[in-house]
């Protein structure tokens, strides 16, 4: 399991600052761990009052956690004065965590400041160049580029000049535009929106902690779409060719696919030209969004990637493969010759298998057998299997089908 560390403010009643960080982490099966830099007196009317830690406090709370375990990821929240940012800051210095996510935490929604206004520059020359993803709403944003910020050309606009400040990744959340809820990412090359419907609720409190600390998470375990598609350009560049193999998994235990987020990356990378073949847990409705999304082919797994299990999902692969127009190519759990035959012979347009004859005691005789058994299976699928009687017997000869017809 990832460890995740908030280094934020405490909120009396729970719902933002290191109490919602840490239910985040938990809920995205990552242990959380907390440097507490303030403790604010709140419930769910108000702030009505907030105490600084010392800033050797919290360096002393930071060198207890880098000095005895493994730190994956790092979300940075409420920082309210000078002294706070600079201890911050400069033990990151030292420690060097590889994701950091800086929440830039100003003021709260019933509008007490958070951050006392001669700290800005501190947290624009000190932490934001440590960050690898910045989280700042259209408020934060503001203040912190001098820009009016009402729509996506201006949210675009700060993005870049908040780049050009050192954040290695900057998500401008889009809650506060009057229509709709988009947030933009800007990576120093690519811009992403993200749209989504708003939902109207006054049950916000928290919410941009809970992003921000969701990010943190899910950057410990793991890459992220962006990410994957970025190095799909640099194989492209490198002249590895167009054809993509698309491989997205939140889970480390089991390497299930994430379908939702294998979505996005195939949308993304059709639209930039790739031959895209995303590796998927098998759902028609995933599949025909796949197929809108612009993928060439669809790869259901057998079974979880290395067990050599076989055909555990092989009712729903059948769904696909009667369903679904594009190529079925049955990814991972294959494990022996009769199982690929079988998969032929459903229909599969192929098979991947790569464990089976790895940990096979003769890999070229496996091999061999393999080819074989895919051979069978895919003329046995071009001639027609018989029929199969769920009830009794019926007695037959190899005449039988000419006499009938």
């Amino acid at each position: 399991m990832k460890h995740v560390l908030t280094i934020a403010g405490s909120d009396t009643c729970g719902g933002a600052g290191i109490q919602a960080d840490l239910k985040t982490f938990s809920a995205q099966g990552t242990y959380g761990m907390s440097v507490i830099t303030a403790v604010a007196v709140q419930n769910t009317q108000g702030v009505f009052g907030c105490q600084d830690i010392d800033p050797e406090i919290i360096k002393g709370q930071i060198d207890a956690i880098f000095t005895d375990i493994e730190v994956s990821a790092v979300k940075i929240g409420m920082v309210s004065q000078i002294p706070t940012i600079h201890a911050i800051a400069d033990k990151l210095e030292q420690y060097q965590p590889k994701n950091v996510v800086l929440d830039p935490v100003m003021i709260s929604k019933s509008g007490f400041d958070l951050m006392q206004p001669e700290a800005k520059e501190a947290l624009i020359t000190r932490l934001i160049p440590l960050a690898y993803v910045i989280t700042p709403n259209l408020p934060e944003a503001e203040v912190i580029t001098g820009l009016k910020i009402n729509d996506l050309a201006s949210m675009e606009q700060a993005a870049r000049a908040i780049h050009k400040m050192g954040a290695k990744n900057v998500l401008i959340k889009g809650g506060h535009l009057e229509d709709d809820a988009t947030d933009l990412l800007f990576d120093g090359e690519n811009i992403v929106t993200l749209h989504s419907d708003r939902i109207n609720t006054k049950n916000t409190h928290g919410t941009g902690c809970t992003m921000s600390s969701c990010i943190a998470a899910n950057l410990a375990k793991g890459k992220t779409v962006e990410e994957a598609v970025r190095i799909a350009k640099l194989s492209r560049e490198l002249g590895c060719g167009n054809f993509v193999k698309v491989e997205i998994m939140r889970d480390s235990k089991y390497l299930l696919p994430d379908n939702q987020e294998t979505i996005r990356a195939t949308e993304m990378l059709a639209k930039d030209g790739f031959i895209v073949m995303p590796y998927m847990y098998p759902d028609l409705n995933v599949a025909r969004d796949l197929v809108n999304a612009g993928a060439a082919s669809v790869m259901p797994l057998a079974s979880p990637i290395g067990s050599n299990k076989g055909l555990a999902t092989k009712e729903f692969i059948q769904i696909l493969i009667d369903e679904i127009d594009l190529p079925i190519i049955v990814d991972a759990g294959i494990g022996r010759p009769s199982q690929a035959c079988e998969a032929m012979e459903m229909g599969a347009a192929a098979i991947m298998a790569n464990t089976a004859l790895a940990t096979a005691g003769d890999l070229p005789m496996m091999a061999s057998a393999f080819k074989n058994a895919i051979e069978a299976g895919r003329k046995a699928y071009l001639a027609g299997l018989g029929r199969v009687l769920t009830r009794g017997a019926s007695a037959s000869d190899p005449l039988t089908g000419f006499l009938r017809d």
